[in-house]
């Protein structure tokens, strides 16, 4: 059984960023993962909040985490991506999350993280 889970993504240019940069923010900054009843695999979503904004070709990086998470598979419109997190190790996973302008002009990204559960 999987329980997915949402991390929204807002990303935007404008009198808050420095040099017209793309501000990124991911909220939770930190996903502690529940204590599961059961064994198994708990399913993230990232889902693009902003409208004109779509992850880069790399959307979601998790690196190297010892086969914990499965590759992103994204939607058509590249603005929802979906990991399976085998989520048994207990372990903090940083990853990178990267989007764009749809336009492809701007690029930004950041950096939270996965804390697994252990039970």
């Amino acid at each position: 059984m999987s329980i997915p889970i949402t991390v929204s993504i807002v990303a935007y240019v404008g009198s808050l960023t420095k040099n017209d940069a793309l501000e990124t923010h991911v909220t939770p900054e930190v996903l502690n993962l529940p204590a599961l009843p059961f064994d198994g695999a708990t399913t993230i979503v990232f889902r693009i909040e902003s409208a004109g904004y779509v992850f880069q070709e790399k959307g979601i990086d998790f690196g190297d985490t010892d086969n914990q998470f499965g590759d992103p598979w994204y939607s058509a419109d590249r603005r929802q991506a979906t990991v399976v997190n085998q989520n048994y190790t207990g372990m903090a996973y940083p990853y990178t999350v990267h989007v764009r302008t749809e336009d492809g002009q701007r690029k930004g990204s950041v950096d939270p993280v996965v804390q697994n559960d252990s039970r």
